[in-house]
């Protein structure tokens, strides 16, 4: 399912990314979405989004939506706050 669902995702605009996640211990899975605007999220996981994913997967559904203070970027060496200052210090040369 899984290699048939996430393609689909490479078209929705204003998606940066999305991990799909899951818990080893309960099997419970989930996503975690990475949007350009809190506006485009809310778009895009709307009542008939909701619906559908209930219809899906069962009713335990939960949407939160989050600020990103910051994103410690190790494949682009780099961290990003949430204000748009970036740290590029090599923090691996200090270790």
């Amino acid at each position: 399912v899984l290699r048939a669902t996430a393609p689909k995702y490479r078209t929705i605009p204003g998606l940066i990314r999305k991990y799909f996640i899951g818990s080893v211990e309960t099997g419970r899975a989930g996503g975690a979405y990475e949007w350009e605007t809190l506006a485009q999220a809310e778009a895009y996981h709307n009542d008939s989004w909701k619906r559908a994913i209930v219809e899906t997967y069962g009713d335990d559904l939960r949407v939160e939506f989050f600020n990103q203070a910051a994103v410690a970027d190790n494949d682009a060496g780099k961290i990003v706050y949430g204000d748009g200052e970036v740290d590029a210090t090599d923090y691996r040369k200090s270790a």
